[in-house]
């Protein structure tokens, strides 16, 4: 992997980039061959004057690789013999995975904050989910 994180007076951007290889056997009803998982982030923070900071990052998670093979028996013979069906399960579906996150913080006090965040991902096989909070935090 490799890393960057860089300031610029009341900037900081950051980046990544990952990549990992998974050795993964199956036998039987699942058969998982290997394949490489990568990760990519770009994000920056700023200052919005001297209590309020909003950030942005970005990730994509994608898999390469032969699609794992899932055997489904479907039949069977009067002689015994069982029939499959075979389902092809590509990695990225499985764990792909793209994010964009928004997020803004004030202090109100040296005892209180707002923090308030937009996330919204989407995940293999079309899936979406969208995410907003918002926190009041109390120091004691």
């Amino acid at each position: 992997g490799a890393f960057l994180r860089h300031a610029l007076r009341a900037t900081v951007l950051e980046g990544s980039l990952e990549v990992a290889q998974h050795r993964s056997d199956g036998n039987g009803m699942l058969s998982a061959p290997q394949f490489a998982m990568r990760s990519a982030s770009v994000g920056a923070s700023t200052a919005l004057g001297g209590r309020t900071t909003f950030s942005a990052s970005f990730k994509r998670e994608s898999a390469a690789g032969q699609a794992a093979q899932l055997q489904l028996p479907s039949t069977i013979s009067a002689s015994g013999d069982i029939g499959r069906v075979a389902y092809a399960l590509p990695y990225d579906d499985l764990v792909g995975r793209t994010a964009l996150t928004l997020r803004l913080d004030h202090e109100l006090s040296r005892h209180v904050a707002l923090r308030a965040g937009f996330t919204h991902e989407r995940y293999g096989f079309g899936t979406s989910v969208t995410g907003v909070a918002a926190l009041l935090e109390i120091i004691n």
